[in-house]
């Protein structure tokens, strides 16, 4: 096993949450009200719903954004509150009553620009937790949705918490937000030159042939920024023609200080990653796309 082996692992998978486990004893929480109107910010890549709450001194930014017509969602939290979670602390995160998923291992931490703690969290959404074990492989069968909007409507708060804090943001329902966002990424499809009601009613997915994981190794971590230290979460996306091979790849969304991690993983997944093809209403094999993460981790 070479250095680069033994200090890199890197995942290529939508982020699963492991089951939830509950703290010993309620944290201390602190709860903040809006402080401003939600919002839905389109760019030529990803869809973000946005707010901020509690003060003009002390605010706390949630962002939900999603790069596809889907259930699941990046979420990011600004703010200084957010100085209370540390590498490796124990984390949860909640919508209203919903039960809290452990969300240690599908979240990163980061600065923004002006030196405020950011906490990443990939989450498969409001799913309740019968349907949350089979997201994944139910997904690349059945791109359906499985999140109702009375499901979101239901949700009315968003709680991340250690095992002594809880940052509790009082979001109201969710559904008229959520509704919003689905319908940037509804153009967001249309904007690939694919029809948004054929990819809805899919029969299937694009299929990767074989495991994502064999798409990237730690042979391809980028030299520099292993060196450095440096890790990065990637979202990109394929667009995968009626035969499975893909036609082009994007760099959707970069959680990353180098440019390295960009301009290497699509040309990598582009020559290693071949498909079985989306399939229509009708069983016949159609033009696509395929989303996902990369994540380069050092333990």
């Amino acid at each position: 096993m070479t250095a680069r082996d033994a200090l890199a692992t890197l995942v290529v998978a939508a982020l699963l949450v492991p089951p939830p486990a509950a703290f010993a004893t309620e944290p201390e929480t602190t709860a903040l009200k809006p402080q401003s109107p939600w919002f839905v910010d389109w760019n030529p890549t990803t869809c973000t719903l946005g707010r901020s709450f509690g003060s003009e001194q002390e605010p706390v930014a949630l962002r939900f954004e999603r790069a596809e017509p889907r259930d699941g969602f990046q979420m990011v939290f600004v703010g200084q509150w957010l100085q209370r979670v540390k590498a490796g602390t124990p984390l949860e995160l909640r919508f209203g009553t919903y039960p809290a998923e452990d969300v240690r291992y599908s979240s990163g931490l980061g600065k923004a620009t002006d030196d405020v703690p950011v906490v990443f969290v990939s989450s498969p959404g409001i799913v309740e937790p019968a349907l949350e074990e089979e997201e994944d492989e139910a997904w690349r069968v059945n791109p359906g949705p499985r999140v109702t909007p009375e499901m979101e409507a239901a949700a009315d708060s968003v709680t991340l918490a250690t095992p002594d804090h809880a940052l509790l943001l009082e979001t109201g329902p969710l559904d008229k937000a959520f509704a919003a966002l689905r319908k940037c990424t509804d153009d967001l499809v249309s904007q690939w030159g694919l029809d948004p009601a054929v990819q809805a009613k899919l029969q299937r997915r694009p299929i990767p042939k074989v495991s994502p994981s064999r798409w990237i190794g730690p042979q391809d971590y980028p030299l520099k920024a292993l060196r450095k230290g440096e890790q990065a979460i990637l979202i990109f996306r394929l667009l995968i023609d009626a035969e499975g091979e893909p036609t082009g790849c994007e760099i959707l969304r970069a959680y990353a200080g180098f440019d390295e991690f960009s301009k290497s993983t699509c040309a990598h997944i582009r020559t290693r990653a071949r498909f079985e093809p989306a399939l229509d209403a009708n069983g016949q094999a159609v033009p696509s796309y395929y989303v996902n993460t990369v994540r380069f981790a050092i333990p």
